[in-house]
């Protein structure tokens, strides 16, 4: 349980921290509505996942109390892909592809 607040809280941080920096004049290298999804998103799952664990208690919310960190890791790494604009677009993939 412990986890899931160091998750849910540095996601909050993380939250804030972003909000800061746009309202200081950075811009998102993608789309707004897709990064603040993102951040809605992952803010709910240790939600999510506590309330699971409470509701269900056998060994499985352990499992998905664990996939909560995992599952964080992947889209915080795809929410720095949409600030940063690092995803590669599918228009230079088509050289590569023979498209």
């Amino acid at each position: 349980m412990l986890a899931l607040a160091a998750v849910e809280l540095f996601i909050i941080i993380y939250a804030i921290a972003s909000a800061v920096r746009l309202l200081s004049g950075e811009s998102l290298a993608g789309a707004g509505w897709e990064f603040w999804g993102y951040v809605f998103t992952v803010a709910m799952l240790p939600v999510a996942a506590f309330y699971w664990a409470m509701m269900e208690r056998t060994h499985w919310s352990n499992y998905v109390m664990g996939a909560v960190g995992i599952t964080s890791v992947v889209m915080l790494a795809r929410m720095g892909q949409i600030w940063y604009g690092t995803a590669v677009p599918a228009q230079a993939l088509n050289p590569l592809l023979g498209l």
